[in-house]
């Protein structure tokens, strides 16, 4: 009984080596489409849009999953706040206010 405990100990760790590569940086060509159309996807259904690229900052818009939202400038692009980066977007409403959604939630359709 000793030894099987040993075994399954010896057996677990074992395969406690990491052997994965390490990550290499993307190169992105300058000249690259980028998406100005998106679909919202929310793995809870629908997504907050905040008036500043903070989940905390005041919300704005509340967009459904399959709601398109408009990129509002490729130049803006994509930005960082902490682990989380963001798009600033129009949302296809009437009055088309613009926000800022986290990218976890959208997909680019065009």
């Amino acid at each position: 009984m000793y030894y099987c405990r040993w075994l399954v100990l010896v057996a677990l760790l074992g395969g406690c080596k990491d052997s994965t590569a390490p990550a290499t940086p993307v190169e992105i060509p300058e000249q690259r489409v980028v998406a100005t159309v998106y679909v919202v996807n929310a793995s809870s259904g629908s997504a907050n849009c905040y008036r500043t690229p903070d989940s905390n900052a005041p919300s704005v818009a509340t967009l459904r999953n399959g709601q398109l939202v408009d990129l509002v400038a490729e130049q803006e692009g994509i930005i960082q706040r902490g682990t989380q980066f963001w798009l600033h977007v129009y949302p296809r409403l009437s009055h088309r206010p613009s926000c800022y959604l986290n990218v976890d939630s959208l997909v680019p359709v065009s």
